[in-house]
Formats: C-alpha cells, structure tokens, sequence
C-alpha cells in the first residue's frame, strides 16, 4: 500500500470540470432515516438578539430518486428555528415547551416516537423510518434551487 502525499496530490493536474448544482429531488413523499442534527447559534442583525436554527439531515434511499438524480443515497435538509432561552453569553440555556413553541421539533419527535423524556437531540441520529416531504425551493440567494423537507410524519 502506497503513502498518501499531500503535495503530490496538491500538484496533481485535474483535466475533468466539476458539477455546480446538487441534483435535486422532485417534489414528493419519501422513505428516509435522519441523520446528525446540527444546531446553530447566532445574533439577529436587526437586534443583535441570539437565535437558534436546527438542521436535520434526512437520508433517502429510493429508487425514483435514483433514478431522478442518478445517486443512489441522497441526503435533503429541514431547517428551523428553535424557541429558546438563552444565558448572556448567547448559549441556549433551554428549550421552550408549551403552546406554540417548538412545534416543529415536537413532529419530529412524534414521527420518530420519541415524544417522552428524557430526550437530547443526538437520539434523532439514525432514528426513523419517517415520511418525509420533499419540495424544490429557493436558497437563500433567491437564485439557486435547493431541496427542502417541508413536513415529517410517522410512518
């Protein structure tokens, strides 16, 4: 077995163009298993007010996406913001729970039975099968066309 080198391959001439756009998942229902959450903590530019926004990434292997995309796995997102409190440091201190309040998390958590606690997040990873809906829309560029989880559901 030969030796990766970093500056061999960091020299090595590429003479083949690169794709630019994700093949992108008609709009449907799908089969999928969740991945690793990722969440993300920020400051609003309006108000300099902290914020957190939630990714789950949602694997799909099927064959009309397959077919549709030439890939056999691929991988749409859902992103939402979570209702928290946060310390003065801008660090989530908790969760809100109640009536109107993270909602969305609440049907993650309901499709993939895993309503009771005590939960964390990470217990998302690998969990399901769920049924999840899938639509092509915009990113946050207004230009490209992405794929976006609009709904989850127990299957």
């Amino acid at each position: 077995m030969s030796v990766f080198d970093p500056e061999a391959f960091l020299d090595a001439t590429i003479n083949e163009t690169f794709e630019t756009k994700y093949p992108l998942v008609p709009d449907d229902e799908y089969e999928a298993i969740l991945g690793e959450p990722i969440v993300f903590v920020g400051l609003s530019k309006e108000k300099g007010e902290p914020y957190a926004k939630l990714t789950i990434p949602y694997l799909i292997d099927d064959l009309k996406v397959e077919q549709a995309t030439g890939l056999k796995m691929i991988t749409v997102r859902q992103q939402f913001f979570l209702q928290a409190e946060f310390h003065p440091d801008g660090s989530i201190a908790r969760l809100l729970n109640g009536p109107g309040k993270n909602i969305k998390l609440g049907r993650v958590r309901a499709a993939v039975g895993q309503e009771n606690p005590p939960w964390n997040m990470r217990m998302l990873n690998g969990s399901g099968p769920v049924r999840v809906k899938v639509r092509i829309g915009l990113a946050q560029d207004k230009v490209t066309e992405v794929n976006e989880v609009v709904n989850v559901a127990k299957i």
